[in-house]
């Protein structure tokens, strides 16, 4: 009896491992931690392309095993497929002058999202770049249909 006991925990446990899922970490890092939250103490730090075996899931996360170590990682990190290689569109790495910004800045980003402070504005303009005083008193102006068809017929469009 305890033979085929044993015998039935490990075909259980065997099968288990034959469906275990491989993840991959999509993130460039993670934490692996040891409960499922993101306040909980961190076991391993992971990195972009790190395999993990699914082991249990609970809601948002998923426990998983790596590199010896169980822990809990945030469904939102992994995927099943290995993350997608960087592709460089530059045929030589030297086709771009050294120095120059390839990419907005997070503060030129947010600011463009935000749009520009009064303080901004002044600044800008100060310097030559933009009349946004000119530009304001322009939206400002109100314009009926009346002048609009003037507008048309006088400028013969």
């Amino acid at each position: 009896m305890k033979k085929s006991v044993f015998i039935f925990v490990l075909l259980f446990s065997l099968t288990g491992l034959a469906h275990a899922k491989t993840m991959y970490i999509q993130s460039m890092r993670a934490k692996m931690v040891d409960k499922p939250t993101f306040r909980a103490k961190m076991i391993l730090p992971m990195r972009k392309g790190d395999k993990v075996t699914v082991v249990q899931e609970k809601g948002r996360w998923i426990k998983v095993s790596s590199k010896g170590k169980q822990g809990w990682i945030s469904k939102f990190l992994v995927a099943s497929h290995p993350p997608v290689k960087k592709i460089n569109v530059l045929v030589r790495k030297n086709q771009i002058v050294s120095n120059v910004r390839r990419r907005a800045s997070a503060v030129t980003t947010a600011g463009a999202a935000r749009g520009l402070s009064a303080e901004q504005r002044r600044r800008a303009s100060s310097k030559g770049g933009s009349n946004f005083v000119a530009l304001e008193k322009l939206e400002m102006l109100g314009v009926t249909e009346n002048d609009v068809r003037l507008f048309v017929v006088e400028g013969r469009i």
